[in-house]
């Protein structure tokens, strides 16, 4: 991770008809900052940890929006390995990590620096990392 970037973590949870999104966006800033003061209150920043401290802030979203648009995005299917043969890791490039709960089977998927892969399984992890920031972004993050 880069230093200040804001790091998205989207969680989803559907319970039948139900469900819930949340948007936590996370990143670090100097210990001693005070870039992180917030008049709302929403922004939380950790404890000191040697010259940094970690904040994130949450907001709720609309779960039937996002579903559809992660489903459009084909997040709910993505399998195929966007560096297939590589064992090179870009750092400090992102990663798109899902995790998919499905009662009790569990599924996941991994791509690493999407937006330097040129395949079809890098492209579509990058349009979701996209997606991903568009959200913070549209959060006012």
């Amino acid at each position: 991770m880069m230093f200040g970037e804001r790091v998205p973590l989207l969680r989803l949870a559907q319970n039948g008809d139900t469900g819930s999104a949340e948007l936590i966006v996370w990143w670090a800033v100097l210990a001693d900052s005070t870039a992180t003061a917030d008049t709302t209150g929403a922004v939380r920043c950790g404890p000191r940890a040697d010259d940094q401290r970690m904040c994130t802030v949450r907001k709720q979203l609309d779960f039937r929006q996002v579903a559809r648009d992660l489903d459009s995005l084909g997040a709910w299917t993505l399998a195929l390995d966007c560096a297939p043969g590589l064992a090179l890791s870009i750092s400090d490039a992102g990663e798109l990590l899902i995790q998919r709960v499905t009662g009790a089977r569990r599924t996941g998927y991994t791509c690493n620096a999407p937006q330097h892969r040129n395949n079809a399984p890098g492209k579509q992890a990058q349009a979701i990392m996209v997606y991903l920031y568009q959200l913070t972004r549209d959060a006012g993050y």
